[in-house]
């Protein structure tokens, strides 16, 4: 059941993680596009800047679980080197259980300003006038998706196994 669940969890952090990379390179495209325009017309692509900016606060939010998952965010090696299991072990517990926490207040104030948004159908007061329901719902989505990431490596730190925070995060995939 809970390898039925992580692989589910796995997808969903994969197809955030793709959603991501596409809007980067959607990013890339548009801004070269608009230098590009600028430079030839003499005028501006009004959406580029706005959009970009929102792809500014949507890409970590749908990279955060994957890259946590992944054991890619920055740790200092030295001091993890120097640590033994034990401490290891106590430190990731730390770690999950101080992130639970910040990704609970992410997802709880994240939603409460989402349905405040959509409540008062507050819009940006840009040409686009995008409504910032739209804006502010990565917020809570991504960080319930990093809440359960942080569930899955408390859970591997206290109960199952430890080694799947530093050896191959895959295994959960391979036993199933």
């Amino acid at each position: 059941m809970l390898t039925k669940l992580s692989n589910i969890l796995n997808r969903v952090e994969d197809v955030l993680f793709y959603i991501g990379g596409v809007l980067v390179i959607f990013s890339m495209l548009s801004i070269t596009m608009e230098v590009i325009f600028r430079l030839t017309s003499g005028s501006s692509l009004i959406w580029v800047n706005e959009i970009n900016e929102y792809i500014l606060l949507y890409v970590p939010f749908l990279g955060a679980a994957w890259l946590i998952r992944e054991n890619g965010h920055v740790v200092i090696d030295l001091i993890e080197g120097k640590l033994s299991k034990t401490f290891n072990r106590v430190n990731y517990i730390l770690i999950a259980l101080i992130g639970m926490l910040i990704c609970l207040a992410f997802s709880w104030y994240g939603l409460q300003t989402v349905i405040d948004s959509y409540v008062r159908d507050m819009r940006s007061i840009s040409v686009l006038q995008i409504p910032q329901v739209y804006v502010y719902a990565i917020i809570p989505i991504g960080g319930f998706v990093m809440l359960l990431e942080f569930i899955r490596m408390f859970y591997r730190c206290t109960f199952g196994n430890f080694d799947l925070i530093h050896g191959d995060i895959h295994q959960d995939e391979k036993a199933a």
